[in-house]
């Protein structure tokens, strides 16, 4: 039967039987006119029921504050929502009626459900009752209530603390071992609440222990997955299903390593990767015949660390192979102070015991100490009289062929006297002294003058390392004709 309108609700929302007002007209079971209906709710958090509900059945965690957030609609048309209130059991702190910007719909309206109500897991039966009476301006109350039926704890976690990882063997080395670890973790609610921490490698049958170590052996070509389940339990109470964790243990063929022999190359130490190819487990090489690319690292270091070695020189050799013959030259791909590099491409062999044999051509470079504990500073060897526009020539310390000077002069301040040298080439132990300038010396100051240097070593690469300090041996004192 269809509804029966009694005008609309603008010009005849009111029907007064006396003083009182008629809300609803029914003929039989069927509602034929209805006005100044009651506001309606529905949970927003936790999402549970639908408008028109008079009970929303939420659950908790344990020892936990939960906040209900829900939205308050009028269906009649020009009503507004204009309050609310919340009543609880004993230890809930009643919300008072509230008034808020009258509206409809609204949303956002909320209540707490404090962390000291629910204390203990499982099904409440008393003191889970929360009612809630949301108002319009007329005065018409919705009376809803919001009943905790279950509490839970709060669930556990897993995680892998020690995987499997990868191994590698051939099927004749045997098989491979690994262990790996997991460890459940119970949050403090729920330990507290007497939960035991469960594993599980299927899900369905279960142990008790929180932290779980498993074993495999797996030949060459093999991997196998472990997962883990975990749970918390506690006689008479709900289960707390917690996560899972895998890890996975594989075994395959090592890459075949190739020796490389170097010859007639200047380093400290060197570094060689990439010579090699991918086998079976079963020890063939695979795809014989390809091209790879290996890199061979030459350093200058030796491994005192307190000295400071470099290459120095003019140029750096190419490398030549020598066995197998396929590639006559190879130039340095990369060149510094320190290091020198080469990319080196070279045919996969079938033999898994190959060598490969490489010989450094041309070239000018060698290693040079150029500071530290123990390397020789610049000084003048012996001592001299000069005079006043005449020259001297004397030796020096031998820093090395790649070794230039450029400067030496008196900086003593006792000892004005001020001498230059010729310009000498690299690897100069012996320089000419050209005195320019007279130096007062006191007859109570018997001590001979030093001077100060600088220069700067020449590297492979190209680049230069500048230097200076002062000399630790005897130089000049001059006087004056």
């Amino acid at each position: 039967m269809p509804e029966i309108k009694l005008g609309s609700s603008k010009n005849a929302k009111n029907i007064n039987l006396g003083s009182k007002e008629i809300e609803e007209v029914r003929l039989g079971r069927v509602l034929v006119w209805q006005n100044n209906i009651a506001p309606q709710i529905v949970l927003t958090t936790p999402d549970v029921g639908k408008y028109g509900d008079l009970d929303f059945p939420i659950g908790v965690t344990v020892a936990s504050n939960v906040n209900i957030i829900f939205s308050a609609q009028d269906l009649d048309p020009l009503d507004t929502i204009v309050s609310y209130a919340v009543d609880g059991p004993t230890g809930f702190t009643p919300v008072p009626t509230t008034p808020i910007t009258p509206g409809n719909p609204v949303s956002g309206l909320t209540f707490t459900i404090p962390n000291t109500l629910f204390t203990v897991a499982g099904e409440p039966t008393t003191n889970n009752v929360f009612t809630v009476t949301v108002t319009d301006q007329r005065g018409k109350d919705g009376i809803y209530t919001v009943t905790v039926i279950g509490v839970s704890v709060p669930p556990p976690t897993i995680r892998v603390t020690n995987g499997f990882g990868t191994a590698s063997a051939l099927t004749s080395n045997g098989r491979q071992k690994a262990s790996a670890t997991w460890v459940i973790t119970q949050p403090t609610e729920t330990s507290q609440a007497g939960y035991t921490a469960q594993y599980s490698y299927d899900n369905v049958n279960w142990s008790t222990g929180s932290i779980v170590s498993r074993n495999l052996e797996i030949s060459c070509g093999g991997s196998q997955t472990v997962r883990v389940w975990c749970r918390s339990v506690k006689t008479g109470s709900t289960t707390a299903i917690g996560n899972s964790a895998a890890s996975t243990f594989s075994v395959s063929a090592p890459l075949a390593n190739f020796p490389v022999i170097l010859n007639n190359c200047v380093y400290g130490t060197r570094s060689i990767t990439g010579f090699t190819a991918s086998q079976t487990c079963g020890g063939e090489i695979k795809f014989p015949g390809s091209t790879n690319n290996g890199f061979i690292r030459l350093y200058s270091e030796t491994g005192n660390f307190q000295t400071s070695e470099r290459f120095t020189g003019t140029s750096f050799s190419n490398l030549v192979e020598q066995t197998p013959l396929s590639v006559p030259t190879i130039s340095p791909e990369l060149k510094s102070k320190s290091q020198v590099r080469y990319k080196v491409p070279f045919k996969i062999p079938d033999d898994p015991f190959a060598t490969f044999s490489y010989s450094c051509v041309g070239g000018d470079y060698r290693i040079t100490a150029i500071s530290g504990p123990g390397v020789s500073r610049v000084g003048v060897i012996g001592a001299q009289k000069g005079v006043v526009g005449t020259s001297k020539t004397t030796g020096l310390y031998d820093r090395g062929p790649d070794w230039k000077y450029t400067s030496l002069q008196s900086s003593d301040q006792n000892h004005l006297a001020s001498y230059t040298l010729s310009n000498p080439d690299f690897g100069t132990t012996l320089i000419t002294i050209n005195f320019e300038q007279v130096g007062y010396i006191s007859l109570l100051d018997s001590t001979i003058s030093r001077s100060t240097y600088s220069g700067f070593f020449r590297m492979a690469d190209g680049s230069t390392i500048q230097s200076s300090g002062r000399t630790r041996g005897n130089t000049y004192d001059v006087i004056e004709s």
